[in-house]
């Protein structure tokens, strides 16, 4: 490397020549000159040289927190580079082995229990469903509320523990309206019949005396939900695991059964001479002949 300092003064100076030896230290070198050019009197030259001094510590210390910031952010570009390929590795995969489904209609069809595919797949929610929600999520704001009240009970004054009794109060009183209003209840809503299919034919004994056993079934609907049937007349021919069609309507004496099945559609067909009619005290006797 080779240094040149031109004078300050009007009077020529020696030029000054430093060869640095590869293994010199840099810091070494610029000694030895700014001691040369203190003797004659260039404080701009001192100047310039002191920039050596700590530009290559500075450069040092540039690389070391480059070397940092990499290190911290790291990680997070790892992230998104896996993130995106873990994703669409196990979508892509499946292509090379499947097979055209174009050629087997049965995979195109959906397949459960033997049964063929009936009804709609969707979930129809009816507003009651939401109306369910936001009563379990009420609590969630009377813990909040609640809770400075609970901590320090001591600390409070009359007038907050009766506003926190009167609080929790209408939220009682709101939670039983509603729930006497059957806002849990499982409604047809706008559709008037569904179709389900039967796992079981129990019978239950009605609230009215003298009166036979009532034929419930129990029937699970296409959302998963199961409900309870009544089936209406004498005798029936259907079996667990039949298609059946129901449509709304209570039964006054046997609680928590809010549907009917349908006779002459489906699995349940109709028995020829079969008695319809029944008398308040029951199931009329037959006539002999």
């Amino acid at each position: 490397m080779l240094l040149r300092c031109v004078p300050d003064t009007e009077k020529s100076l020696p030029q000054h020549e430093a060869v640095v030896h590869p293994k010199t230290t840099i810091p070494y070198v610029t000694d030895r000159i700014q001691e040369s050019l203190k003797a004659q009197g260039l404080k701009s030259s001192i100047q310039i040289l002191s920039f050596f001094r700590y530009a290559a510590p500075r450069a040092r210390s540039e690389k070391t927190k480059w070397a940092v910031v990499m290190s911290e952010f790291a990680p997070i570009f790892i992230y998104l580079v896996i993130s995106p390929l873990v994703s669409l590795i196990p979508l892509g995969v499946p292509f090379p082995f499947a097979s055209n489904s174009s050629t087997y209609p049965e995979k195109l069809s959906a397949y459960e229990c033997g049964f063929d595919p009936f009804g709609d797949a969707r979930s129809r929610f009816d507003i009651r469903f939401y109306l369910v929600s936001i009563l379990f999520i009420i609590p969630d704001p009377e813990v909040t509320f609640s809770f400075p009240w609970a901590v320090p009970p001591n600390k409070i004054d009359p007038f907050g523990s009766w506003s926190m009794m009167a609080f929790l109060l209408i939220l009682t009183i709101g939670s039983l309206y509603e729930w006497k209003r059957g806002a849990s209840d499982r409604d047809f809503g706008s559709m008037s019949q569904k179709q389900g299919v039967r796992p079981r034919v129990p019978t239950r004994t009605p609230k009215k005396p003298n009166s036979a056993p009532r034929k419930i079934a129990k029937v699970r609907l296409s959302n998963r939900h199961d409900i309870f049937a009544h089936i209406p007349g004498e005798g029936h021919n259907s079996q667990e695991h039949s298609i059946v069609l129901i449509r709304g309507g209570r039964v006054k004496d046997s609680p928590g059964v809010k549907s009917h099945c349908i006779r002459g559609v489906k699995d349940l067909l109709g028995i020829p001479d079969r008695r319809k009619g029944r008398s308040k005290y029951g199931a009329e006797k037959p006539k002999s002949l």
